[in-house]
This record gives C-alpha cells, sequence and structure tokens, in this order.
C-alpha cells in the first residue's frame, strides 16, 4: 500500500451499482499526501488516517491545503451500502485554495457493449474490461463510460 490521500465528495455521489448508497473514500495522491482525509468544502484535512501516536494535532492539520497549482485526481469509492468499489475517477476542483467541487468532463457517456465485459468508448474507440464495474473514465476522452 503506498501513500494516499482520502477525499469525500459532498454532497456524496451516488453508487452506479445499487443506487442506495454513497461512495466514501476516494483515493488520490498529490505532492503533499500524508494520509490525509479531505472533506469537500474544508480547507484543511479533516483528521489523518495514522496511528494516534504519530497522528498531527488538529491544530496542526489546520496549516495544511491542498495544491492549488496541481491537478488531483482521485478514485476507487467504495459504497457504503452495497461495498461496491466504483472505478468512477473524478478531479478535485479548488477554488482560492478550497475544495469546491469534483469535475468528470460531463455525466457518462453511454458506451458499446461489446462481447464478454468488454465496453468501447463511442468517442474514441478506446476498449477496456468492464468486469463488475458500473462505470469507467476513457482517459484519452476524459469521460466516465457506463
Amino acid at each position: 500500500m503506498g501513500l494516499f490521500d482520502e477525499f469525500i465528495p459532498d454532497p456524496s455521489i451516488a453508487c452506479p451499482k445499487c443506487a442506495e448508497g454513497a461512495l466514501e473514500g476516494f483515493q488520490g495522491k498529490h505532492s503533499g499526501h500524508a494520509l490525509f482525509v479531505w472533506r469537500q468544502g474544508i480547507a484543511h484535512p479533516i483528521r489523518q488516517m495514522v496511528d494516534e501516536e504519530i497522528r498531527w494535532s488538529d491544530e496542526q492539520l489546520e496549516k495544511f491545503r491542498l495544491p492549488a497549482d496541481e491537478p488531483i485526481a482521485a478514485g476507487f469509492g467504495t459504497c457504503d451500502s452495497c461495498g461496491y468499489q466504483s472505478s468512477y475517477w473524478v478531479d478535485i476542483v479548488l477554488s482560492d485554495g478550497i475544495w469546491t467541487g469534483v469535475s468528470a468532463d460531463g455525466p457518462p457517456l453511454p458506451a458499446i457493449h461489446l462481447n464478454h465485459g468488454w465496453i468501447q468508448c463511442p468517442g474514441c474507440t478506446a476498449a477496456y474490461f468492464l468486469g463488475i464495474r458500473g462505470l469507467y473514465f476513457c482517459e484519452p476522452c476524459k469521460r466516465l463510460l457506463r
């Protein structure tokens, strides 16, 4: 396991599998990642996912900020209802150094369903193995596929 930060969208993102739960625990990396937990709308990390004896205090955490000059993508949220782990990737959108939203370049596109669990992007024709995933991110098009 590598170091990553956890990102909690607010409002939450609905599970593409069960549609009842919300995706939590999106993982992402940036130049200052240190197992921080970020909640959308709050300028500093809300906690750190490390043992208590080495965890930074709330006062120390308030000094950290997300880097405004680099893109941050986060993915692999897990549904709090059915446990589904999504491949849904989002870009973290910052405004004045505060996480204010997520972007995925629009809503998911309907993919072309090929044989045996493969899908194809209608925009660039890249093909992906879907497996049990409800959504897939097409890197060339910067779009989610469903």
